[in-house]
């Protein structure tokens, strides 16, 4: 008997009942599923599907296939965008090391002087680059010095007009500094001091051999210096860095009560107005009126009153007026000194000789300005003359 579609799905449906009932009543009761079932403990999670009708929020959730598909293919889209565009050549070893920032460069010396050094304790400045050379001085602590180079663990310095070596473990090398606080002495004749740290700024003023100028800085091998009311820079080249001033002269004793030597005319007319201003003019480097003067710009000044033309300088007014010997002298004669420590010139020094000893001049010892000075009394002055000349 043939059946119908229906009926033969019908009898199947039976059949089946049938043989779970059957299986259901044998001994170890419910059927056995863990075959069927994934141990998603140790699966690894490319093999995870999703539970029909399960949340979609599972903290195993592994998306589609098709959503995978999707994902992959805007990956690849995105690969093929960016390959369209060439990537940035990276930069080779050697550009990636010159890139690096380099350190600030150390100011470039335009003289000789490459840096100014700080001393420690007692540092010992020789004649060579080791310790079995001859000392040439002994330096205390904070003085400073000029460098010049460096050689097997040494500098090679220059410190009050002598050039030697100094361990530079002892030594704090500075190539700018602005709080340094010694004195130099200009070592060449007619030095300027100019308003910047280089050979093109203007010129301040010009200053002797001898003289001695205050220190304040360094820079680009200059030195900053303070000199007659001015501040500017001096070339290290021309300068010799030292500890102070020499000491100054003994005072000048007092002005004697007792009138000068009398003379006639001129001569005593000229000395009583150089006394004048003793005491009330301070010395400016260069000044010749009467708010303040330098030595031969006091004399060219007095003598000018009288109609007496004189330069400026000590060496030029030498070729003015007659020889008058030392033992013949007279108020209103002109003085000359000679000192090789301060000047190669034929006169460093001039004055007016006013009577009983004394003479007057502009001056930078002690308080600076017009004194009056013992000359045969006064050591100094007294080894110092060179000559005198009476002029009219």
């Amino acid at each position: 008997m043939k059946l119908s579609r229906k009926a033969a799905a019908a009898v199947l449906a039976a059949a089946l009942t049938l043989s779970l009932c059957v299986i259901s009543a044998l001994p170890g009761g419910q059927p056995r599923m863990d075959a069927m079932t994934y141990n998603i403990d140790i699966l690894p999670a490319r093999d995870l599907r999703p539970v029909v009708d399960g949340p979609e929020t599972e903290a195993d959730y592994t998306p589609p296939a098709q959503a995978i598909h999707t994902a992959a293919q805007k990956d690849e889209a995105a690969a093929e965008a960016s390959a369209e565009v060439p990537a940035p050549e990276a930069p080779a070893r050697e550009k990636t090391e010159s890139a690096a920032p380099a350190q600030p460069a150390q100011p470039a010396s335009s003289t000789s002087v490459l840096a100014v050094g700080v001393t420690a304790d007692s540092v010992r400045l020789r004649a060579a680059a080791n310790t079995g050379s001859a000392i040439l001085a002994e330096l205390n602590r904070g003085t400073a010095v000029s460098i010049l180079g460096r050689q097997d663990g040494w500098y090679k310095v220059n410190y009050d007009g002598k050039t030697g070596y100094m361990s530079a473990d002892y030594v704090t090398a500075r190539s700018s500094a602005g709080d340094l606080r010694c004195v130099a002495r200009v070592i060449s004749d007619g030095l300027n001091l100019r308003s910047g740290a280089a050979a093109s700024g203007a010129v301040l003023a010009t200053v002797s051999r001898g003289e001695y100028v205050d220190v304040s800085g360094f820079e680009n091998g200059w030195f900053r210096v303070q000199y007659s009311g001015k501040t500017g820079y001096m070339s290290g080249d021309h300068l010799t860095l030292a500890a102070a001033r020499p000491a100054a002269p003994a005072p000048a004793p007092a002005a004697p009560t007792t009138p000068a030597v009398p003379a006639s005319g001129t001569g005593a007319e000229i000395a009583a107005l150089a006394r004048s201003f003793v005491g009330k003019a301070p010395y400016v480097y260069g000044g010749a009126g009467p708010s303040g003067f330098d030595c031969s710009g006091f004399t060219m000044y007095i003598y000018g009153q009288f109609g007496i033309r004189l330069p400026h300088g000590a060496t030029d007014q030498m070729r003015y007026g007659a020889a008058v010997d030392r033992s013949q002298l007279q108020p209103g004669d002109l003085i000359f000194f000679h000192d090789d420590y301060y000047s190669s010139s034929t006169a460093s020094h001039c004055g007016i000789y006013v009577g009983n000893d004394q003479f007057v001049h502009a001056s930078t010892y002690g308080s600076g300005g017009v004194l009056l000075t013992a000359l045969n009394g006064n050591p100094y002055y007294s080894a110092h003359y060179i000559a005198a000349r009476r002029m009219g």
